[in-house]
């Protein structure tokens, strides 16, 4: 059962009515409050890593599954296709776009506080991996990079331990280590695969390091808010172009 009071059915038809506005503004209510709990939530995080990661969690198809668990798939109704891959895809949309229209509804019927509250009760209830959109071709280059730009010492590998050197199945552990510190960490069959995974490893740590407090600019939405809004320190990542 969803948590939210019912809202009403003049809010609801007003909103079918005008559904091809509505779902635009329905979106963006869904981008707003999940882009900037993620921006505030990773803060090392680039934008595009951010871009990737909210359409992985709050997608079409991610939104389709809080549909499903919603029940919506028994209440919509719609003309399905014969085939069965345009019906799961077909289904995969309407769910996704009535979880949008519901965000929406809640928002027109009562305020932003309300689809704020209904998005982070729900959405936010999953476990969201950061690690899975954070890709480089090249780490070991782009973590040189980094290291400049955050000046500190440039990152060297070490050979931790290794087994089986002269065998078919070696195993090499290398550390990737900026001064005294170790920031990261990667094995292989090879030096340079482990090389490559360390380097890896520590741009994985740094860009998916979640803070664990920060203060959402919408919170100046609420009705109780009264005083100075001091925003999260700007965060060092790369200008976008």
């Amino acid at each position: 059962m969803l948590p939210v009071r019912p809202f009403s059915r003049q809010a609801c038809a007003m909103y079918l009515k005008c559904y091809s506005t509505r779902a635009k503004k329905s979106k963006r209510v869904i981008n707003l409050y999940t882009s900037e709990y993620l921006d505030a939530r990773y803060s090392n995080m680039p934008a595009q890593f951010l871009q990737s990661l909210q359409q992985q969690y709050f997608g079409i198809p991610a939104l389709a599954e809080f549909g499903k668990l919603f029940g919506l798939q028994f209440l919509v109704r719609w003309d399905s296709p014969q085939d069965l891959k345009e019906l799961r895809v077909g289904e995969t949309k309407i769910l996704g776009k009535a979880v949008q229209a519901l965000v929406g509804a809640i928002f027109k019927d009562q305020g932003s506080q309300a689809a704020k509250d209904f998005i982070h009760t729900h959405f936010f209830s999953q476990k969201i991996d950061p690690t899975s959109v954070i890709e480089f071709p090249n780490p070991i280059q782009h973590l040189h990079s980094l290291c400049i730009r955050k000046k500190i010492d440039r990152p060297i590998a070490r050979l931790l331990k290794e087994t089986g050197r002269l065998t078919n199945s070696p195993v090499f552990i290398v550390g990737m280590f900026s001064g005294v510190h170790k920031i990261g960490e990667g094995f292989g069959s090879s030096l340079k695969m482990a090389e490559f995974r360390a380097a890896k490893d520590a741009l994985i740590k740094f860009y998916s390091k979640e803070e664990k407090s920060f203060v959402l600019p919408s919170i100046t939405e609420g009705e109780g808010f009264s005083g100075e809004f001091i925003p999260n320190p700007l965060k060092d990542t790369p200008p976008i172009a």
